[in-house]
C-alpha cells in the first residue's frame, strides 16, 4: 500500500477545494482514490505502489493545478494545507455531506463530479472514521454545495465535433422519475456504453472515465448506507 499520509492529505485537499472552485476537488480526490485503490489491492508488486506515489508527488507539486480557478488566487500548496480548527463542531457526521448532495442530485453537475468527490470522501471517512474531523467535514460540505448551480459541463467528441457545451435537457417523465430500476442496471448500462464507445475519443461530459466514476460514486453511497440519496441520483446518471 501507499503511505497513509496520502489519504490524509487528499482529504485536506478536498476540504480546501471550495476555495478554488468546485473542480479544484480533482487533486485531493486523486490522492483519496489512489489510497483506496491500494487499500483494496495490498498484494500488488511494491513497484506499483512506488509508481503511484511518484504520480501523487507530482500532483502535490502542482501538476493538476489547472483545475483551480485562477481568479481565486488559491494554489495547489494551499489546497493541501491542514485546516484551521472549527470550534463546537462534531466529528464523524458524514451524513452532512449527503445532505449537501441533496441540493444538486437532480441533474448532472459537471460530469457527475458532485457525486464523485462526495463519494470519495464518504468512502474514506467510513473506512477511517478517525479522519472525519469537523474541519474536513465542513470543507467537503462546502465543496459539495458549490455544485448547486453548476451545469452538466462540456464534452469533447473528436476532431470532427470538438468541444461542445452540453444542453441541460429535461428527461422524459418515466426516466426522470426513476433513471434506472436498480444500481445493477445502471452499472450494466455504463459497461454497455464502454463496450460500444471505447474506440471513440471523448473527454469531459460523456467521457467514459466520468461515466464510470459517476456510477461508482452512486454505488459507494448505496454501499455505505445512503441508498435513498444514491437512488435520487440515478436520473442524473441516466441524463449523463
Amino acid at each position: 500500500m501507499i503511505d497513509f499520509s496520502y489519504l490524509e492529505r487528499g482529504l485536506d485537499g478536498l476540504a480546501n477545494a471550495h476555495r478554488g472552485g468546485a473542480m479544484a476537488g480533482h487533486p485531493g480526490a486523486a490522492l483519496v482514490a489512489a489510497y483506496c485503490f491500494t487499500e483494496n489491492n495490498p498484494s500488488l508488486d511494491p513497484a506499483v505502489f512506488r509508481a503511484i506515489e511518484r504520480d501523487l508527488e507530482r500532483i502535490l507539486e502542482g501538476e493538476e493545478g489547472f483545475w483551480i480557478d485562477k481568479k481565486s488566487g488559491v494554489t495547489t500548496q494551499d489546497l493541501f494545507q491542514p485546516l484551521p480548527k472549527v470550534e463546537g463542531a462534531e466529528d464523524g457526521k458524514v451524513g452532512a455531506i449527503v445532505d449537501a448532495l441533496g441540493g444538486n442530485l437532480d441533474r448532472t453537475r459537471q460530469s457527475g463530479h458532485n457525486v464523485i468527490f462526495a463519494a470519495a470522501a464518504i468512502r474514506a471517512f467510513s473506512d477511517h472514521p478517525e479522519l472525519a474531523t469537523p474541519e474536513r467535514l465542513l470543507g467537503i460540505v462546502k465543496l459539495t454545495e458549490s455544485f448547486d448551480k453548476a451545469g452538466p459541463g462540456r464534452g469533447y467528441y473528436g476532431k470532427s465535433v470538438g468541444w461542445k457545451a452540453t444542453i441541460d435537457a429535461a428527461l422524459p417523465g418515466d426516466v426522470a422519475k426513476e433513471g434506472f430500476e436498480s444500481f445493477d442496471e445502471a452499472a450494466e448500462a455504463v459497461i454497455d456504453e464502454l463496450i460500444a464507445t471505447a474506440g471513440e475519443h471523448r473527454q469531459g461530459f460523456g467521457g467514459l472515465m466520468h461515466l464510470i466514476d459517476h456510477v461508482a460514486g452512486l454505488v459507494e453511497l448505496d454501499r455505505h448506507g445512503f441508498s435513498d440519496a444514491a437512488r435520487k441520483g440515478l436520473p442524473a446518471l441516466r441524463q449523463h
